[in-house]
């Protein structure tokens, strides 16, 4: 199996409404930042939804994962480092938080690309290999 690789960095501040009563930033809110990331490595390898959506594709997340090192406060500027490989089938996009260079969380998504008007995955990169932009 043949794997492709794009990487890019994306830098976040910690957000005050994204603290619990203890004023740390809750866990459950730790994968909207990664998803920002996500957003960005799309954008980077010509695969943002808005481009896919005129061709009738999506990305359908199908499983993620997330690990958490360390706590992390608002107004904090985090820095997560992804990595965005794939084969004919599958998307997968990993990331690695970080504070001050200590790594903080982390997270894998694997994705499918789908057909928007049956909802069944495409099971060959023919419809957008050419896009991709590494």
């Amino acid at each position: 199996m043949t794997l492709n690789s794009l990487k890019t960095s994306t830098i976040c501040t910690l957000r005050e409404e994204d603290a619990d009563c203890y004023g740390h930033i809750t866990n459950s809110r730790i994968p909207t930042y990664f998803d920002i990331a996500r957003i960005n490595v799309q954008n980077a390898a010509n695969l943002g939804d808005s481009g896919l959506r005129e061709r009738g594709v999506g990305l359908l997340v199908v499983a993620a994962s997330y690990t958490y090192r360390g706590q992390l406060f608002p107004e904090q500027t985090v820095m997560i480092d992804s990595e965005l490989t794939h084969n004919k089938r599958c998307i997968w996009i990993d990331h690695t938080m970080r504070l001050e260079n200590r790594v903080v969380a982390t997270a894998q998504t694997k994705h499918l690309f789908v057909d928007l008007k049956t909802g069944k995955a495409i099971k060959s990169k023919e419809t957008y290999a050419n896009d991709i932009n590494y």
